[in-house]
């Protein structure tokens, strides 16, 4: 999760997740419905096969199935964004929280 998710159980992953694995890169994605100032700085580009696939595993989440921001249209309109900063067709984003080299 982003270190700005306002979410508690999702800062308390993060927290956790950054106490067992301080040795490995971190990164973090955002969660549009709880993180309102997400520092994307990796950039990863997609294509139509990924995002077709990251939609099909997010519908596999019944809870989740009904959210605005999972709606694939919303996931593919995001990706189409993202991929404008790098100049490709889509992009998935994520925020460095640690780097280890």
């Amino acid at each position: 999760h982003s270190s700005n998710d306002v979410h508690q159980d999702h800062e308390i992953v993060r927290k956790e997740v950054f106490r067992a694995f301080k040795e490995h890169s971190i990164w973090g994605y955002e969660l549009p419905w709880n993180t309102r100032n997400f520092e994307s700085d990796i950039f990863v580009p997609l294509y139509r096969r990924n995002i077709e696939k990251k939609i099909k595993a997010l519908n596999s989440i019944p809870s989740q199935r009904n959210r605005r921001y999972y709606d694939p249209k919303r996931r593919e309109a995001n990706a189409i964004a993202m991929g404008e900063k790098i100049n490709q067709d889509m992009a998935e984003v994520f925020e460095s929280i640690s780097q280890v080299i």
